[in-house]
């Protein structure tokens, strides 16, 4: 028994770090239509701090994993800090995206589904809200929501928080939010 504990922790301190699970994880670039170039970088849902009455569940499209607001109040926190190995193509060219589901067939102002990306710099805050959606504006399936442009460098950090209340509607989720940094 001994030995095979050893040889699990020879194997661990020898793997390249690169082999495990990073929050989040950048792919590219990725080339469309001439010029555009860009780097995606895809949180997990296990990645995301939590707060209050939420779950986890599986938006209407692409079986893509969500966070499902529950209750009265409830918080989804991703966070990121740029490293200086970090590819940036543009710093003044961030961009983030996500996918909800909203189903209220009571259309009340009580449900709420909001989302933000702030990026802090040298100790201050610079917060856009992606968007804020309640039940009086109807129903959403599987709607991408963006907000493109804002700054950021390495040794930023950039936060998308996802707030919801959930009194009596069917469906109030979000998905895992993709930053985007173009050329």
């Amino acid at each position: 028994m001994k030995s095979v504990i050893a040889a699990v922790v020879i194997a661990l301190l020898f793997s390249p770090l690169s082999a495990y699970a990073a929050c989040p994880n950048i792919t590219g670039p990725f080339f469309c239509c001439g010029s555009a170039y860009w780097h995606e970088y895809e949180w997990d849902a296990t990645c995301a701090g939590t707060s209050g009455s939420v779950g986890t569940g599986t938006l209407s499209c692409y079986n893509d994993p969500s966070k499902t607001f529950t209750g009265s109040s409830g918080t989804v926190t991703y966070s990121y800090t740029i490293g200086a190995s970090d590819p940036l193509n543009n710093s003044n060219k961030w961009s983030v995206s996500l996918r909800v589901d909203f189903d209220d067939p009571n259309n009340s102002q009580y449900n709420t589904l909001t989302a933000s990306v702030s990026v802090t710099h040298n100790g201050s805050t610079t917060s856009n809200t992606i968007f804020s959606h309640n039940g009086t504006q109807g129903d959403l399936s599987c709607s991408r929501k963006d907000y493109y442009y804002f700054s950021a460098v390495a040794g930023d950090t950039i936060t998308v928080t996802i707030t919801g209340t959930n009194f009596n509607a069917n469906t109030i989720e979000a998905g895992v939010p993709f930053l985007f940094n173009e050329l």
